[in-house]
């Protein structure tokens, strides 16, 4: 049988949880396959109703799911959109093209907006801000 939303999820917060500076190349490639058909999986049961759609967009909307090789992290979906045309690392991100291609529906569904707005560039100030101690 094919897992279910919330087994799915539980998949993917599993995955999430690992510390992926401190894998080596080969489990960093295996943790990445396994992230990126779980994430297809969720995306394919968001797909098939309104109420899983529903579901999955509750638990990730506030969850740091999104694989950003690049750190070596997971972010917010509040912390990515699709249109981002600079580096505005650690604080706001592109969402990286390989998940925009592949998962762009999930990503869609969990709240990653199309652009960044006025109060996302205010908050990346705020957070600069504390982050500088001024």
């Amino acid at each position: 049988r094919s897992p279910d939303v919330n087994e799915t999820i539980r998949n993917l917060v599993a995955i999430i949880a690992v510390k992926l500076q401190t894998l080596p190349k080969e489990s960093l490639d295996c943790t990445r396959q396994s992230y990126l058909k779980t994430c297809q999986h969720l995306q394919m049961l968001s797909q098939k109703s309104a109420h899983n759609a529903s579901e999955i967009a509750t638990k990730l909307c506030e969850t740091p799911f999104i694989l950003c090789l690049r750190d070596n992290k997971f972010l917010k979906p509040s912390d990515v959109s699709f249109d981002l045309k600079f580096d505005g690392a650690p604080y706001l991100y592109r969402v990286p093209d390989e998940l925009a291609t592949v998962v762009r529906h999930l990503l869609e569904v969990s709240n990653v907006k199309q652009a960044f707005g006025a109060c996302d560039f205010i908050r990346a100030l705020g957070h600069l801000k504390k982050d500088k101690g001024n």
